[in-house]
């Protein structure tokens, strides 16, 4: 029989799989227009089928989304749909976990094959959700500084996207099963980021009770004044000046992915995210969360050892690097400390090549460095966190590619079957195993707050390292996070 569930916009009708697991996808949780803040989806009448995901959220596909395969998949601009799995609609109140996917606030789908939640539901008896949220310049176009009260969220919307989906979370998810008091949120990258925005946002309160975040991209919470900047090269790249911002409501789907395609080319890493503007976010997420809010949330913060050589190791200028141009780019990130910093790397990892050294330097400052530093500030006002490094380097690709960003994703949701992740992780016995350590760790916490491993603290800097084996060690690769200190 399938399964039926009423939500605030109407009933729903999923689909029970052959493992037991009942499935709705593209359930709607808001909807919103062009620019606009999300408000309520639209009701329909009668049985909405549920058993396909709806459309994600318009963008360029990138790499990932290739080997992944959901480069093709529907776009729309009306994407605020999500998708539950769970193990019954029976009132029973099991733990949910939220994902929010990554992809640089530009790209990603919560429907993608690699994020299918039925492992963790079949597994760890929880509810899982995940969520599509615009992207780019539809999610992320900072205009209050230059549009008024009209744009006063625009920088925002994606992040206001999830906070909806999190109060649709808190309505309805009793219905499937679910316990709306008990409610982990994970994401991996501009997911991480989100994350930690969501935990910084006075909007998401109460909507949160533990929270995951894989790898965030700390380098796109972006200031004010960097959204401002940005905001006005996009305009520049539109056309539209900043006296005619309605002009911007009736472009061309298209003109505004090309203008996002090319201020992520062009301006830089930061050219999308999060953004303080007084209005969903008072200041830079981890600035607010080292002062102490959201202390009484459970955190769960990590990165891969790699993170960057996903993106240098296949690009030609950059595996040609010299020890010169090792100390521009490390210059590029760190100023008059760079020369400091690429010493104690060549130190702490003799051997390395250039291009190695300024992977693992950009990935550091960008991906496990601000977490090491944050959970360190918690820690200081007597708020839990623990600590994860991935190190088992994937021998895809030659193995140039060691414990890269992403590498995390089907290990985490136990996809290893899904098409690509052979691509991705190669098909060696010893996946098996990490897969049991990363998804039993994350259900743990969901379950009950702890993963199952010694909270951080500063003096030891218990961690847990995933490999094959896993393991608890004291400050992993302790002589590199040495290297920033005295380092901003």
């Amino acid at each position: 029989m399938e399964p039926v569930v009423d939500t605030p916009a109407g009933v729903v009708r999923g689909r029970v799989g052959a493992d037991g697991i009942a499935r709705f996808l593209g359930i709607p949780y808001a909807r919103a227009g062009r620019f606009e803040p999300p408000g309520p989806a639209v009701p329909w009448v009668g049985e909405r089928d549920a058993t396909t995901p709806g459309p994600q959220a318009p963008q360029r596909p990138g790499m990932l989304d290739q080997v992944i395969g959901t480069a093709a998949w529907p776009m729309h601009e009306d994407c605020l749909v999500l998708n539950v799995h769970t193990p019954a609609c029976d009132g029973a109140r099991r733990p949910v976990v939220v994902w929010i996917h990554g992809g640089a606030f530009t790209n990603g789908c919560g429907s993608a094959p690699w994020f299918d939640g039925a492992a963790f539901s079949r597994n760890g008896d929880v509810v899982v959700v995940s969520v599509h949220y615009r992207l780019g310049l539809l999610g992320f176009f900072h205009l209050a500084d230059l549009g008024g009260e009209r744009y006063a969220a625009s920088g925002n919307l994606g992040l206001l996207d999830q906070i909806a989906a999190l109060r649709w979370i808190r309505a309805a998810i009793a219905g499937f099963g679910g316990d709306p008091d008990n409610v982990t949120a994970f994401g991996e990258s501009a997911g991480g980021a989100s994350v930690l925005s969501l935990l910084a946002a006075p909007a998401a309160d109460g909507l949160i009770h533990r929270a995951v975040a894989q790898s965030p991209s700390f380098g796109q919470l972006r200031s004010r004044d960097r959204g401002d900047e940005t905001a006005r090269l996009a305009l520049k790249r539109l056309g539209v000046g900043v006296d005619e911002l309605h002009r911007l409501h009736d472009l061309p789907l298209e003109a505004l992915l090309d203008a996002t395609v090319a201020l992520w080319s062009g301006a830089g890493f930061d050219a999308f995210g999060t953004t303080v503007d007084d209005h969903v976010l008072s200041d830079d997420p981890t600035v607010v969360l080292a002062r102490g809010r959201a202390g009484h949330v459970p955190l769960l913060v990590g990165a891969n050892r790699d993170e960057m050589h996903l993106f240098f190791m296949l690009q030609a200028d950059l595996v040609s690097m010299d020890r010169d141009g090792l100390l521009r780019r490390a210059g590029e990130l760190l100023g008059a400390a760079a020369a400091t910093v690429v010493e104690r790397y060549e130190a702490a990892r003799p051997g390395a090549t250039p291009v190695q050294l300024a992977s693992w330097i950009a990935g550091d400052h960008t991906f496990r460095l601000p977490g090491l530093r944050l959970a360190d500030a918690r820690h200081a006002l007597g708020h839990a966190s623990w600590v994860y490094l991935l190190t088992w380097p994937t021998p895809a690709f030659g193995g140039i590619f060691g414990a890269c960003h992403g590498l995390d994703l089907p290990f985490v949701f136990h996809n290893l079957d899904q098409p690509g992740v052979a691509l991705f992780t190669g098909d060696g016995p010893e996946r098996a195993g990490l897969a049991d350590d990363m998804h039993s760790a994350w259900l743990r916490f969901a379950r009950t707050g702890d993963p199952g491993w010694s909270p951080y603290d500063p003096v030891r800097r218990p961690t847990m390292v995933f490999d094959a084996p896993s393991g608890e060690h004291d400050d992993p690769d302790g002589a590199v996070r040495r290297a920033w200190e005295g380092v901003a």
